[in-house]
């Protein structure tokens, strides 16, 4: 059973101004909070669940008023991430409060950029004079061979057609197979490309054409 204590200047209408601590299980039902909410645990793995009942799917709605960010802030003594909603423009943000490290923008993703302008849009602040690696492609396998790692470029309409049409990745030794320890850190840049030899849908017809050792 559920206790209530520290109950303080209470009023006709139920309503408390004051702290109120309640515990036990609390159900809430159709209920709107206005001003500051805090829910702390002292279970060893705190949870705060939202259970819906009667096949209704389960939903957390953050709502800010006009002209007004919403977010829901998640902190622990490392610090906190925000994730934001901006009233001034579309974008879902993942922010620090100092780095925006990933945003989302009208189908857009942007890491490293809270404006980005294209389906996947990466950016980096660049060392002078030196390479700048801004992306990192990592197959992991047992024992590498003779494995290729590779990025598809398809097109496609409302025709069956053979996609994807072109490949380009990273192959691992250059030109044998990576059968000793030596081999597995050589590779080669490799380019696929289909000549579209059928009208099979989605069937994939690329062949390797290029290789840069």
């Amino acid at each position: 059973e559920a206790s209530i204590i520290n109950v303080s200047s209470p009023t006709p209408d139920g309503s408390v101004d004051g702290e109120v601590e309640i515990k036990g299980n609390l159900k809430v039902k159709d209920t709107q909070v206005e001003g500051n909410f805090s829910a702390t645990s002292i279970e060893s793995v705190p949870q705060f669940k939202f259970h819906s009942r009667n096949n209704i799917s389960a939903r957390l709605d953050v709502e800010a008023s006009a002209n007004q960010t919403s977010s829901i802030r998640i902190k622990n003594n490392q610090g906190y991430f925000d994730i934001k909603r901006l009233y001034s423009t579309t974008s879902l943000q993942f922010t620090d409060g100092t780095n925006t490290p990933l945003t989302l923008d009208g189908g857009n993703v942007g890491i490293g950029t809270d404006s980005p302008a294209t389906s996947l849009h990466i950016k980096e602040t660049m060392t002078n004079n030196a390479d700048n690696s801004l992306m990192t492609i990592h197959g992991d396998v047992s024992d590498l061979g003779t494995e290729k790692v590779l990025i598809d470029f398809t097109m496609t309409d409302s025709n069956a057609n053979n996609y994807p049409q072109v490949k380009i990745g990273a192959a691992v030794s250059q030109n044998s197979d990576a059968n000793t320890q030596s081999k597995e850190g050589s590779g080669a840049f490799v380019v696929y490309t289909s000549a579209g030899t059928s009208t099979v849908d989605a069937e994939d017809n690329t062949a390797e054409r290029m290789r840069v050792d």
